[in-house]
């Protein structure tokens, strides 16, 4: 099993002229001497997320005469295997990660209105997808995944005491389980809980818009055994969404989804078979984030639940429907509780499971 608590040192900032670049340009990153505060917060001991992937990460300066950033060109050496494996049908054109420009993120008048539709309709959605939690309909979220077998790649975003994990890996047993779970406690759990499954990964961090550090409340009957974005078994819960009154704190490290999905190896070449994410309230922005590239296009199938109720999570009704506008474009639903859990299938894969 592999284990590690932070990772490597890297910067993935977007270049300001990168917009006007042409689709087949690299991301753009600032050199990594002009290291902000928040980015600084990054350990040495980091490097051992590098040691323990199968991927690296190759870089190459191309110079400009408008500017002499660093572009990196980023890609990932392709597993040596004999099977394709969890790389399957790729029906894309294998291409690098890139920025889309801010025109094509924008929608049509007809996503529009049915976004107009989708946030009027909250209340009444959002009470029919409650319905999830009755009977056994909730076991969807672990054996829904059939595609799943012993060449599958699995990232859950928000591991928590690991039971959706448990069930996932024992129904499918995939070839990479990878959990991130940002609270010390729960991370220590998993750690505990998977020890002997050589095929789980276990990350002390979070992900979301950026990388930062954060100071976060611990609710529950003891101050403690709650993960920052997921509820306890005793009622214990927290999230960087909610009101920050309670004396007992902790600290968690966060970390940009995109820089998260390369390092991990993850690229056109290497897809990712299900990203499946429960994070109190992160799956907002880590979604977010990943329409802003191509890399949905890498992800054949991507699962969430939705805390749309969190107090102080900025205008959620309006982002969830967006997010189904944009996601609807290159995935199509497998199953949905509308504003409580869902999952989605890439377009070009239906036909294929």
């Amino acid at each position: 099993m592999v284990l590690t608590s932070f990772i490597s040192k890297f910067m993935f900032v977007e270049n300001k002229t990168f917009q006007r670049r042409q689709s087949e340009s690299a991301f753009q990153t600032k050199s990594t001497t002009q290291t902000s505060t928040k980015d600084s917060m990054l350990t040495p001991e980091s490097t051992q997320l590098e040691q323990h992937t199968d991927h690296k990460i190759d870089t190459k300066n191309h110079h400009s005469k408008s500017s002499q950033s660093l572009s990196v060109t980023i890609r990932s050496r392709l597993q040596n295997l004999s099977d394709p494996g969890s790389h399957g049908n790729n029906l894309h054109d294998c291409q690098k990660i890139q920025m889309k420009r801010a025109d094509v993120l924008s929608l049509t008048d007809r996503e529009k209105k049915r976004l107009t539709i989708c946030v009027s309709n909250y209340l009444l959605d959002y009470n029919k997808g409650n319905e999830i939690w009755t009977g056994n309909k909730a076991e969807i979220r672990w054996n829904n995944h059939t595609f799943l077998n012993d060449r599958s790649s699995v990232l859950d975003i928000g591991g928590n005491t690991g039971i959706d994990a448990s069930h996932i890996i024992s129904l499918f047993k995939p070839m990479r389980y990878i959990i991130l779970e940002p609270l010390k406690r729960y991370y220590n759990h998993l750690v505990n809980t998977f020890s002997s499954e050589h095929m789980v990964e276990v990350y002390q961090f979070g992900v979301g818009k950026q990388n930062a550090k954060l100071d976060i409340s611990i609710r529950g009957p003891n101050g403690e055994g709650s993960s920052v974005f997921m509820r306890g078994p005793n009622g214990e819960g927290s999230s960087v969404f909610i009101n920050q009154t309670s004396n007992k704190k902790t600290t968690i490290q966060i970390f940009n989804i995109t820089h998260i999905f390369i390092r991990l190896g993850f690229s056109c070449e290497n897809q990712l078979d299900l990203m499946t994410i429960n994070c109190e309230g992160c799956e907002f922005e880590v979604i977010e984030e990943l329409q802003k590239t191509n890399i949905l296009n890498y992800i054949k199938n991507i699962q969430f639940a939705t805390h749309s109720t969190l107090k102080y999570l900025k205008e959620p009704k309006y982002r969830y429907c967006r997010i189904q506008e944009l996601l609807s474009r290159t995935h199509m639903l497998s199953y949905q509780y509308k504003f409580i859990w869902e999952s989605w299938k890439r377009r070009d894969l239906v036909k294929l499971y």
